[in-house]
Formats: structure tokens, C-alpha cells, sequence
């Protein structure tokens, strides 16, 4: 423990440290899609909307693909055909 104070520079040093790093971090631009996060966060609307646009989209894709290998399943298990989805 003494070693790794002693070759890191003690606490104190290390605190500096990271806030030289934390205020260099805040000064520089963020990308665009950090930017668009951190104001989608502080948008509570705009992140209910979205949240609710991509539920209703992802249930929507289920449900119709549910639908269709249903259909496809009652279908080619009435004709037989052989190599059929519903072998027995």
C-alpha cells in the first residue's frame, strides 16, 4: 500500500488529478449523439414519445410476423406439400 502511494503521489494527487480531467472532459464539444442523449434526457416529452414510438413499432412487427407464420403453418399443413413447415 506505502509502495503504491509512494509511486502514484498519495491521494491528494490523485484527486487533482481526476478533476483536471473532469473539468477538461466538460470543456470539450460532445459528438452528436451525446449531445442529442443529453437532451433527449432533459426532454422528458421527446423521451416518452420515443420510448413509446419504438414499443409500438416492435409490437406491431411481432405481432403481424406472428400472424403470418400462423397463416403460413395453417396453409401449408392443409396443402401437404411435401418439405412442409408442419412435417409430421
Amino acid at each position: 500500500m506505502r509502495r503504491a502511494r509512494l509511486e502514484f503521489g498519495g491521494i491528494e494527487r490523485v484527486k487533482k488529478k481526476a478533476a483536471r480531467r473532469a473539468a477538461q472532459l466538460d470543456r470539450q464539444p460532445r459528438s452528436g449523439f451525446a449531445l442529442r442523449l443529453a437532451h433527449a434526457a432533459q426532454e422528458s416529452r421527446l423521451t416518452a414519445v420515443t420510448v413509446l414510438t419504438l414499443a409500438l413499432g416492435i409490437g406491431a412487427n411481432a405481432a403481424i410476423f406472428g400472424l403470418w407464420t400462423r397463416v403460413l403453418a395453417c396453409y401449408l399443413s392443409r396443402t401437404g406439400a411435401p418439405g412442409s413447415y408442419l412435417d409430421d
